[in-house]
């Protein structure tokens, strides 16, 4: 795309920390670590970013203008909304704030409301709309960890982006139990010890690995 503008591209790469940017229509992005952007120096017939990584959009409303992002082969189209988009290992999933988005993939669309999600994997033809409870997704912007109904899993899976370790659950009957919490993002260890007095889970640290009993 880049090489049909006149204008100059823009980079914007993390790195190790969270990185907040703002673009030439006033949208703010807030890109999570390892995360990078790029888009045209200036906004003149349309808003098109490219991503790589996950990041937080929040976009100034221009109908005239449709702000289009590109990820792993998933187009994201809105007018004004803010959202979150991480593309991870082949998986791209969109989760919605404000507003609405449209998802494509595959020459296939779907519309996406408030607390509403899209996942796109390497084997599907079509992005899939799934409901979005918790706020899990926006523990870099706001460094706390929102479960709703949230299995243990998921939560896991989290706690071990953010915190760069690895967290095994040993027991499998507790995969799926559900949180109702939120933690603050101070302490991986008092975050594991109040899951561990709540729900009667073992923490245990052997090696580089904490296993969940």
């Amino acid at each position: 795309y880049f090489s049909q503008v006149r204008t100059t591209p823009m980079m914007v790469s993390s790195g190790q920390k969270v990185v907040n940017e703002t673009l030439p229509d006033g949208s703010r992005v807030t890109l999570n670590k390892q995360s990078t952007i790029v888009y045209a120096a200036s906004f003149e017939n349309e808003r098109r970013i490219k991503l790589e990584g996950e990041a937080f959009f929040d976009v100034a409303r221009d109908p005239a203008k449709p702000f289009v992002i590109a990820v792993n082969g998933v187009t994201v189209k809105v007018l004004g909304t803010s959202f979150n988009v991480k593309s991870a290992a082949g998986k791209t999933e969109v989760i919605v704030e404000t507003g609405a988005v449209e998802v494509t993939s595959n020459h296939k669309s779907i519309r996406l409301q408030q607390h509403e999600k899209a996942v796109v994997t390497g084997n599907r033809e079509a992005p899939s709309k799934q409901a979005n409870t918790d706020e899990l997704y926006n523990y870099y912007r706001t460094q706390t960890f929102v479960c709703n109904n949230t299995p243990l899993w998921k939560l896991v899976g989290i706690l071990n982006e953010a915190y760069g370790v690895n967290i095994v659950i040993a027991n499998n009957d507790k995969r799926d139990l559900q949180i109702n919490a939120t933690f603050t993002n101070n302490s991986l260890d008092s975050t594991l010890n109040v899951i561990g007095l709540t729900y009667e889970i073992t923490v245990e640290k052997q090696g580089s690995q904490i296993i969940l009993k």
